[in-house]
């Protein structure tokens, strides 16, 4: 820790432990009495020097400052009892104040929803321009890209990405307001997140001629970068489009040739797709594990088109 500056040495005491095999949290430990705006900006900058996700330990802290880290954010450890980490997907609390005050126990799904990672890919992608918005504003930008999507249902996961840390709420009522987070903290996020891509793939020798076609997988990536397209082409759709073109290819008795992987989504793949393509977020976290060279090369070529960089992840 011999690089953090003078004043952020004298402020608290930091320590790097590793968790596990794939992730190493930073600790900080302030002393008594520091201001919450102090402690505040005590993490922020610790957990930029550090580079890695830091908490609080709040054991020192007046009891008050919990709830304000709570309701600001801000990730802390308070003794065994509570562990407070949205960006991580961890939101364990069981912490009473003289036996009185209990913060209320919730666990966050690590995993994000495939809706989820569709509003924040749209936003990383610049399809979501707006600086605040609010829930009728958002289902206005979703029908701009013909998405029919209830007003509860965007309602519901705007709620999980507020407590996920990934958004922010501004006023309450009418005048209530959201607002992402800023792209390095949510690609952060998308970085050390679980994802389920799609549900399944299924290889075919069906034609999908009438099928305006999503190119995912290897052969979405060829269309991003200088990556040579694959001989099997790989196609993403909702398990009810795969149906229909089952469906309209029951008169055919003459397969192709070729076979065509089909993969499943929950979501619509057309939702913030570029030129007949996965969005390139979605592409990245289907393929960020795939253990070819050219992959990897062709992934960072995709990516630096939207200011973004594989560099760093798992």
């Amino acid at each position: 820790m011999g690089n953090l500056p003078l004043w952020l040495k004298h402020a608290s005491q930091y320590y790097k432990v590793r968790v596990s095999k794939d992730l190493t949290l930073g600790m900080v430990v302030p002393k008594e009495n520091t201001s919450y705006q102090m402690l505040v900006k005590i993490l922020r900058q610790a957990e930029k020097e550090l580079q890695v996700p830091t908490l609080i330990i709040a054991d020192a802290m007046p009891p008050k400052y919990r709830s304000l880290f709570v309701r600001n954010n801000v990730p802390f450890i308070f003794k065994g009892d509570s562990i407070f980490a949205p960006a991580l997907g961890v939101k364990l609390m069981d912490a009473k104040e003289n036996n009185a005050n209990l913060i209320r126990s919730k666990e966050i799904d690590s995993q994000l929803s495939a809706f989820e990672l569709k509003l924040i890919a749209g936003y990383l992608t610049e399809f979501i321009e707006l600086e605040s918005f609010n829930l009728d504003q958002l289902l206005s930008v979703l029908s701009k890209n013909k998405y029919t999507c209830s007003k509860s249902k965007l309602s519901m996961t705007t709620k999980a990405l507020v407590e996920r840390g990934l958004l922010t709420v501004k006023d309450r009522g009418p005048l209530r307001k959201l607002k992402f987070e800023n792209k390095t903290v949510l690609w952060k996020y998308l970085l050390r997140s679980r994802v389920v891509p799609h549900s399944q793939t299924l290889e075919c020798h069906i034609k999908w001629d009438n099928l305006p076609p999503i190119f995912c997988g290897e052969s979405g990536l060829a269309k991003f970068s200088s990556l040579s397209s694959p001989d099997t082409t790989t196609i993403a759709l909702t398990r009810s489009q795969y149906q229909k073109l089952i469906k309209e290819n029951k008169q055919n008795k003459s397969p192709t040739e070729q076979p065509t992987q089909f993969e499943i989504r929950k979501e619509d793949p057309k939702l913030f797709a570029i030129t007949g393509c996965l969005n390139p977020i979605e592409l990245f976290l289907e393929l960020r594990h795939h253990p070819d060279e050219r992959i990897q090369i062709a992934l960072d070529e995709m990516l630096k088109m939207h200011d973004l960089t594989v560099s760093g992840h798992e």
